[in-house]
């Protein structure tokens, strides 16, 4: 809205009111003027007409005629003044009816001017509202799409997450059972390998008794007939005495064990009070 030409417009308005308010004024002034010009008329025709009704008893004929006649003069002479003044009012009346007309036209040009300029801002102001509302509808449109956007790519992110995890999971699970079938075959090689050293070391164990009973039977064989008078002779005593045990060699492995000759029990290890023994 041009508001410079809105001031411009205003000021001429009330320079033009001023103007027809001093005429206006001015007029008032003459108008009063001739009043009190036929107001001072009337009382010197007042005047008159009491001094004529005064004299009227011992005037003569004709100077009632000469007062009739200045009468007349001074009445006609005011009513002329009175018409002049009457023209003088219809014309100032014409000049404040054109000055008004005047007036009315400039403020309806400028109410005209004012409501145009208003017209035209309402008209820029909605067509910015549009764009505004054609921008905000672009942006949230830009917005949804870029939301969208988002959570697809999130959607899609989880899904290979989960995917992912899943494989994992698989892997690990495959990885648990294959390692869990390792270790149950480790367990069950390591039954096997323990069953067999078991059944190996007893087999040992059956052929090194097998083998000290008869290394023990023919050792004592070979002592002879001293050692069974010896052993005959001498009181049976505690099987666990010193003197019931025998120092001899393994064949097999080359090691020392002992044999008692009373309850044919072997060791590695000496008894206790053999010499050599702990």
């Amino acid at each position: 809205m041009d508001f410079a030409g809105s001031a411009l417009a205003i000021a001429r308005i009330v320079a033009m009111r001023k103007k027809v308010q001093d005429s206006i004024a001015e007029k008032k002034a003459r108008l009063a003027e001739v009043k009190a010009q036929r107001a001072e008329l009337a009382a010197k025709i007042k005047e008159m007409q009491d001094s004529a009704d005064f004299t009227a008893s011992n005037a003569d004929a004709t100077d009632n005629s000469a007062a009739e006649a200045e009468k007349k003069r001074l009445e006609d002479e005011e009513e002329a003044k009175r018409k002049a003044a009457e023209e003088e009012e219809a014309k100032r009346k014409a000049i404040e009816e054109e000055e008004e007309a005047k007036r009315k036209a400039v403020e309806e040009e400028e109410e005209a001017k004012r409501k145009a300029a208003e017209e035209e801002e309402e008209t820029k102001r909605k067509a910015a509202e549009e764009e505004e509302a054609k921008r905000k509808a672009a942006e949230e449109e830009e917005e949804a799409k870029r939301k969208a956007a988002e959570e697809e790519e999130e959607a899609k992110r989880k899904a290979a997450e989960e995917e992912e995890e899943a494989k994992r999971k698989a892997e690990e699970e495959e990885e648990e059972a294959r390692i869990q079938a390792e270790e149950e075959e480790l367990k069950r090689q390591e039954e096997e390998l323990r069953k067999e050293e078991e059944e190996r070391v007893k087999q040992e164990e059956e052929e090194l008794e097998r083998q000290l009973k008869e290394e023990s039977a023919a050792a004592a064989e070979e002592e002879g007939g001293a050692a069974e008078e010896e052993a005959a002779g001498e009181d049976e005593g505690d099987p666990d005495d010193v003197g019931n045990w025998r120092e001899l060699s393994d064949p097999a492995s080359g090691k020392v064990y002992y044999w008692n000759v009373v309850d044919n029990r072997t060791s590695w290890a000496p008894p206790p009070g053999f010499p050599n023994s702990p």
